[in-house]
């Protein structure tokens, strides 16, 4: 843990001691060119709910502080006209050719490449990890960790991890994914707060109002949305993951305070398109957080339940385009302090914590296996691709004659998610057939 003394003159008085401030969850050789949230906002990582604005302006320092690594970019507006950003962070090598390397990533995507043209590609390629956090806006403690972990990536000097990191994989960070529900729960929280934060699941501080801040600002659950897309936000986010095609993409959830936290490998019933080569780097993920947790004394489960089957789920819709798309779940203080039934004290703070180890976890297993996992990503992609070359009489025909508008409002949902759809002539025939 570092420190450092507030105060030139003050410093010298003999009965100021210094002050430590844990600004990464990991001991760290900083750089303080990197602003951390202390100096920002008064507080360590997990020590407040960052209110949304202030996660938001939190990046945009953090992008203007290190150029050379990481850009941010807007890629929605909320129904309420807050602007939803990621990060993208990778070493200053990787960020000079950012533009070069998304148009390889989009052609190793496209399958049509030889099997010699796609191991060059694969070679010279950073595979891309997408972190996305806090869907539900009352899931609190995925965003801070997103603060810390961009921080982390950033400010660490000397470390052999984040170096690895930046130098195979691009992070994507989208750090609060319903900042209008963060925002609702946040005042929701800070109206209830007494003088001294209570543990107390029964006090009003834990209990929202209603809506709460679960939902966006149409009270639709938008991790149920990731085919239907019919939210600013998810279309948003379609788009985006369709312009960067990432190999591993992570939703960072909460449940209930008693529990602790899991990860994959999911649960079954896994979606019969998941192939046994995703499943596997599932595992491969789940042990390194294994190894992560077992070392700070961290509890947590897997398989028992989330599982992989529904496609409007954040981790289940990227796999059926050949990631590896997983969800992770803390056990929620739904505020500073939540005391368990067994007398045990969960904090926000452990929360963060959490979250930034397995989400680091998650990039660092990437980087460690970068030919493995954009490599296999290449091969599936190919391998649809040749599926589909080969099998150009399979498909399913909607008749425009019944229900016109639900047909066509299908029609553009598929081909926004980049499923080959076509209106054919009149007279066209098929399966002894023939359509008006």
């Amino acid at each position: 843990m570092r420190g450092f003394l507030i105060g030139g003159l003050m410093a010298a008085a003999a009965w100021l001691s210094p002050i430590s401030v844990a600004q990464s969850f990991i001991d760290i050789e900083a750089d303080p060119a990197i602003p951390t949230l202390q100096e920002t906002f008064g507080y360590s990582p997990g020590e407040e709910i960052t209110a949304p604005a202030d996660a938001l302006a939190y990046m945009k320092m953090l992008a203007e502080a290190a150029p050379d690594r990481m850009k941010l970019n807007e890629y929605a507006r909320t129904w309420e006209g807050r602007k939803l950003v990621y990060g993208v962070i990778s070493s200053p090598e990787n960020m000079a050719r950012i533009d070069e390397i998304q148009a390889d990533i989009k052609s190793i995507a496209s399958g049509t490449l030889s099997a010699g043209e796609r191991a060059d590609l694969v070679a010279r390629t950073p595979a891309v990890v997408w972190l996305s956090y806090g869907v539900h806006g009352d899931e609190i403690s995925s965003t801070d960790a997103a603060l810390a972990l961009a921080y982390h990536l950033l400010a660490a000097e000397n470390d052999a991890t984040v170096d690895r990191i930046l130098d195979e994989t691009i992070v994507i960070i989208d750090p609060m994914q319903n900042p209008d529900g963060r925002a609702r729960f946040k005042a929701s929280f800070e109206a209830a707060r007494g003088l001294e934060t209570s543990a107390d699941p029964a006090t009003a501080e834990h209990d929202q109002p209603w809506p709460g801040g679960r939902y966006n600002h149409y009270l639709f659950d938008m991790n149920r949305d990731w085919f239907a897309m019919t939210q600013p936000e998810t279309v948003g986010r379609v788009e985006q993951m369709l312009d960067w095609y990432p190999v591993v993409v992570v939703d960072v959830h909460e449940m209930g305070g008693e529990e602790t936290y899991f990860f994959a490998p999911s649960a079954d019933p896994f979606n019969p398109y998941i192939r046994d080569e995703q499943r596997a780097k599932q595992t491969l993920i789940g042990k390194n957080h294994a190894r992560w947790f077992d070392s700070r004394g961290f509890e947590y489960f897997t398989r028992e339940v989330y599982d992989a089957f529904y496609p409007g789920y954040a981790d289940m819709w990227p796999q059926l385009g050949g990631a590896v798309a997983m969800t992770y779940e803390q056990g929620s203080a739904r505020g500073l302090e939540y005391q368990r039934k067994d007398g045990s004290m969960l904090t926000y703070r452990d929360g963060v914590e959490h979250h930034f180890i397995s989400t680091l976890s998650t990039a660092e297993v990437v980087a460690n296996n970068h030919d493995l996992f954009l490599g296999d990503f290449a091969d599936y992609r190919s391998e649809v691709a040749d599926e589909g070359r080969k099998s150009k009489s399979r498909y399913f025909i909607f008749d425009l004659a019944e229900r016109r508008w639900q047909v066509e409002d299908l029609g553009r949902r598929l081909a926004a998610q980049e499923i080959a759809v076509q209106r054919v002539g009149p007279g066209f025939e098929a399966c002894g057939t023939r359509y008006p």
